[in-house]
């Protein structure tokens, strides 16, 4: 469910979603980056998840793609392969994402 709510905020652009999901990330940040963008889609294409030992915290690595179109430039969409690692935690009767690292995927498919 956190990584929908993930996907879906950053898609629809929504950093005041992205932080309801991730509660550290700097929503001030997230929002001047995202008016830098026409459009974007996330791709979740496989995710594997390994849970600590209580089962409230983990980290789930998804490969996928971004795909996205620059509101300045040349504005041609844009197609990235990307890999997401995610560090989770359960918490209030929810998961949510406590840390992202999102490097170029640097194996080409």
């Amino acid at each position: 469910d956190a990584l929908a709510r993930y996907r879906v905020a950053f898609t629809a652009l929504d950093a005041a979603a992205a932080k309801a999901v991730w509660p550290r990330v700097d929503e001030g940040d997230l929002q001047r980056a995202f008016r830098q963008l026409e459009s974007q889609e996330l791709t979740f294409a496989e995710c594997r998840t390994e849970m600590a030992a209580t089962a409230r915290q983990g980290k789930v690595t998804c490969r996928g793609s971004v795909r996205f179109v620059p509101r300045v430039g040349d504005r041609l969409e844009r197609v990235e392969l990307r890999r997401w690692e995610f560090v989770v935690s359960y918490f209030a009767g929810g998961w949510r994402i406590d840390a992202v690292r999102s490097p170029a995927d640097p194996q080409p498919r």
